[in-house]
């Protein structure tokens, strides 16, 4: 195995920063049920690519959400409104379930001037890829009766994206349980009650994110689910791929039944980066005649960090360096005996950008690799 070494890493310009940052509201709907209508078209698409069809509460959650990123001066507005059905931590809105919150209406402070201070931002593009691989998901869980952003197939929302196109760049998901109405549930994204780092609100406003995808269904405990997908960058594949079926036999439930746990209401998944490159001749050459890529990503002190790369082409060697490439913070070659990819776990030191090395092991390593960082 090499190591790195400090003094012989160089610049390369025109690199990719990866920073994520921080109309007029449709009438509210009070249908808390998934109404199983014609599904509509809502969006143009790519030449080759089958448009999406979204239900009627499925294009409301969309509509919706573009709606809060273009005017969130007007959203504050309507969730100040909302402060005198508040009673202690329990807020009943007539028309809705009351939902149980841990913050009270705290949390509705907070997000009222969040979204007084925040700018407004294009809508998002509705993606046909995305919203398939949204669809997995919710058919997956739908079976189940699984919670959470890992498939009864082991997948990642990343790996469910990549069935049906190319992402580069950030992306996220998030994902809702529960049966109320699309503006209820988007609200309750909005306040992101319990989560102080509100990982589920700054998705929505992420002002890299240009694509979303989503799909909403059934779920066997939780009454109802939907899955968002966003990404800054998505290119649609024209034949998709078949997903990978879930098994057929859903997970083993406990013995006795009125002890199962109660599940989040709402959870939230993001990536920091998703990039597919190829290391080829021309490239930046390490001091040992090896090739490599440098990529960037913005990093707070204290978050918890997985980097992995991985190659069907070369045997991959992976390091986190410090903004000015003065300290090699993590490096690793093989994750196993049997795994030439390579994989870092890692607590973040402080806020701010880190550099991302990645290398061909060997001086003749050349070929294809995928970068993610969650």
């Amino acid at each position: 195995m090499h190591r790195i070494q400090l003094y012989a890493i160089a610049l390369l310009s025109g690199l990719t920063v990866v920073i994520p940052l921080t109309t007029p509201l449709l009438a509210a709907s009070n249908s808390s049920s998934l109404e199983p209508q014609t599904p509509v078209r809502v969006s143009q698409t790519p030449p080759g690519v089958a448009a999406p069809e979204l239900s009627p509460f499925e294009t409301r959650v969309w509509r919706e959400i573009n709606s809060l990123r273009t005017n969130p001066s007007a959203y504050a507005d309507w969730l100040e409104s909302q402060r005198v059905h508040f009673n202690g931590n329990l807020l009943e809105i007539p028309g809705e379930p009351t939902i149980t919150t841990q913050e009270g209406v705290d949390a509705l402070d907070e997000a009222i001037r969040f979204l007084r201070e925040a700018r407004p931002l294009l809508p998002l593009q509705l993606s046909p890829g995305m919203s398939k691989a949204a669809q997995d998901h919710v058919e997956d869980q739908g079976q189940t009766g699984q919670t959470g952003h890992t498939g009864s197939d082991g997948s990642a929302f990343f790996e469910r994206l990549s069935r049906y196109g190319l992402v580069n760049g950030p992306a996220a998901e998030n994902i809702t349980y529960g049966e109320e109405s699309a503006r209820i549930m988007v609200m309750r994204l909005i306040l992101d009650d319990g989560l102080p780092q509100r990982t589920q609100r700054n998705n929505l406003f992420n002002i890299d994110f240009k694509f979303m995808g989503l799909a909403c269904g059934s779920h066997p405990t939780l009454t109802n689910m939907c899955t968002i997908n966003l990404a800054g960058a998505y290119q649609e594949q024209t034949v998709a791929t078949p997903p990978q079926t879930p098994p057929e036999t859903p997970p083993t439930t406990p013995s006795d039944p009125d002890t199962t746990p109660t599940p989040p209401t709402s959870t939230s998944a993001g990536v920091i980066l998703i990039q597919e490159g190829v290391l080829q001749d021309g490239d930046p050459m390490y001091e040992d005649g090896s090739l490599y890529h440098e990529h960037r990503f913005r990093g707070e002190e204290g978050q918890a960090v997985t980097i992995r790369l991985e190659s069907d082409e070369f045997d991959t060697f992976l390091a986190v360096l410090n903004e000015d490439g003065t300290e090699v913070l993590a490096q690793n070659d093989d994750i196993s005996e049997d795994d030439t990819n390579s994989l870092i776990q890692m607590t973040l030191p402080y806020n701010g950008i880190y550099r991302v090395f990645v290398n061909g092991y060997h001086p003749t390593d050349r070929g294809r690799y995928r970068l993610v960082i969650y």
